[in-house]
């Protein structure tokens, strides 16, 4: 999923103005009939300018780990405002599916991850300035608004009509959800199995299962359309995010400057405020 925080709309139409204010000029000046010939040279250029402009500069790449969509999206919309120049492109997906997509080909700036282990992946594979671990989240079991199936202990999701939703294993969501179904004998089997947390988390919402496995920041963005169930203890399974950049985009100020913003004391207010941890 992505999401563009450009200003590349407004440059176009400004190159557009200015292409048309060039051509009109143009007749103005050129009305004699042998300076007409010039005016094919003069409509070539102004195209040219427009479809320059037009492009703007190359975007900061960002790959987000889905969990962190509502923390980044406020994270961007701050960061246009201090850097109006700059283009932002938010790819947000799993984490194992970012990774993925990178091996595919894809071209990133800067990498927020969940969990270390995928942390190490990227560092294995990838030049990357030093990861800094900036949050972490916890696990919360969830049932849809209302609660209708009732569940209210570990023994009620052992019931065969009760249906679960859990992050694959490969991603970091899934990993805890796997873990804690180990630990309390808990088949996860019939569960869907979705390629990120925010999938989980839709699924909930709509009451499409009785219950799912997500972090304790998704609780906090469904807004009510969720419930988490205290009585089964999640809270001790955790994962840990970090952001890097590559280091070849290092040397774009841009990039310096958005890792700066998203470790500084502002965004860490806003981390907590969305129900995030420290590291």
């Amino acid at each position: 999923m992505f999401f563009n925080y450009t200003n590349q709309q407004k440059r176009a139409q400004n190159c557009a103005l200015w292409a048309t204010n060039s051509e009109n000029n143009v007749q103005n000046r050129y009305s004699h009939p042998m300076l007409c010939l010039l005016r094919p040279m003069f409509t070539v250029l102004a195209a040219f300018i427009l479809c320059a402009c037009s492009a703007g500069p190359t975007p900061v790449r960002v790959f987000v780990a889905s969990s962190m969509t509502d923390f980044v999206n406020e994270l961007a919309t701050e960061f246009q405002i201090s850097h109006p120049s700059t283009d932002l492109e938010i790819n947000i997906a799993g984490s194992a599916a970012l990774l993925a997509q990178l091996a595919e080909g894809a071209k990133a700036d800067i990498l927020i991850l969940a969990s270390e282990r995928h942390t190490l992946s990227a560092q294995a594979s990838y030049e990357l300035s030093e990861p800094v671990i900036f949050a972490s989240n916890a696990l919360a079991l969830i049932v849809p608004r209302g609660n209708p199936a009732d569940i209210s202990s570990v023994e009620d999701l052992q019931v065969s009509s009760i249906r679960g939703s859990v992050c694959i294993p490969a991603a970091p969501c899934g990993e805890l959800a796997f873990t804690f179904a180990q630990k309390s004998a808990l088949s996860l089997s019939g569960a869907t199995q979705e390629s990120n947390v925010r999938a989980v988390l839709a699924r909930v919402a709509r009451a499409e299962v009785e219950f799912g496995f997500v972090y304790k920041t998704d609780v906090t963005a469904a807004d009510g359309d969720v419930v988490q169930i205290p009585a089964i203890k999640t809270d001790e399974l955790r994962t840990r995010y970090s952001i890097a950049a590559m280091r070849q985009s290092l040397e774009r100020p841009a990039v310096s400057d958005f890792l700066e913003a998203a470790t500084s004391a502002s965004a860490r207010s806003t981390l907590f405020k969305l129900g995030f941890s420290e590291p």
